[in-house]
């Protein structure tokens, strides 16, 4: 009778928990903790991670506010970090990095981003060790809006970003301070004209909404889900800058719907993760 009545308990339990992660979430957890790559109580912080903090000449200004700031800070002092500054420049052969910058052979224009963004990944896969891959806009720290294609944004919560950096789960492949849920033509179009420059939207979604994505301020990819990327995501990334403007947090989110695909064919009905949702496009993509 006590077998029976703690095997109860067990089912309940296990239920509980299949309700509160997904199947297919749990499923990656139990394999993980199998195969050995992520243990009880482990955080991003406990994992080698590489930080690509995502500036432009036009923003090295800023560097120095980034650094001074709550996530500079903390950034330089985790544990097991790598960071680098990441730049573009067209003129060079080839990509390279020198102390804590790195170097990528990619236009630096707005409508060009998500080149940047699929060279930075490559480059990183095939030159630096890394567990985790942490990007980061040096803008986080922005509290000025006033400029053209500003309005309507405000300031990040620094403290809640470092929050969120010292709980990321190192679990998921794809995780981010914001995510984007449900963004559709109508928000991108908005978002485009603020930017003065125009979009195809349906070229890349249809009349559908777009995948989900965690907003370019700050977003974190597995080794996995980087290799990925570094094999697939050089066309992706053209598309993005003909017919979306450059967007690159929409490219890595749609990136990250074919790894799924491709991955865990059952991992499309899942939300990508359990965290508070900011409106759609928030005036940002």
């Amino acid at each position: 009778m006590h077998a029976l009545t703690a095997l109860g308990r067990w089912r309940k339990i296990i239920t509980s928990i299949v309700h509160s992660m997904g199947l297919v979430n749990l499923m990656r957890l139990v394999y993980l903790r199998l195969m050995g790559q992520v243990g009880r109580g482990e955080s991003i912080a406990m994992k080698k991670i590489l930080i690509c903090v995502y500036t432009c000449e036009a923003d090295r200004h800023m560097l120095e506010e980034f650094n001074l700031s709550p996530i500079g800070i903390f950034l330089r002092k985790m544990p097991g970090a790598n960071l680098v500054y990441v730049y573009a420049d067209p003129d060079i052969p080839s990509s390279f990095h020198r102390g804590q910058e790195l170097f990528l052979r990619s236009p630096e224009r707005y409508d060009a981003l998500s080149l940047k963004t699929a060279e930075m990944i490559k480059y990183a896969v095939h030159n630096f060790e890394f567990h985790r891959l942490v990007k980061i806009d040096v803008t986080c720290v922005r509290t000025d809006f006033s400029a053209r294609g500003y309005e309507g944004r405000v300031a990040l919560d620094i403290e809640k970003l470092v929050c969120f950096l010292s709980c990321a789960d190192p679990v998921e492949d794809y995780d981010g301070f914001i995510l984007h849920a449900g963004a559709n033509r109508e928000n991108a179009e908005a978002w485009a004209a603020k930017k003065g420059g125009i979009i195809d939207y349906s070229r890349l979604f249809g009349d559908g909404p777009m995948p989900p994505f965690f907003s370019g301020k700050c977003y974190v990819l597995s080794r996995k889900f980087a290799e990925f990327v570094a094999e697939f995501g050089s066309s992706v990334a053209h598309e993005h800058s003909v017919y979306m403007l450059g967007s690159e947090d929409t490219m890595v989110g749609r990136l990250y719907q074919m790894f799924q695909n491709a991955v865990w064919p059952l991992a499309t009905t899942e939300p990508i993760v359990d965290v508070p949702t900011a409106g759609p496009c928030d005036g940002e993509l």
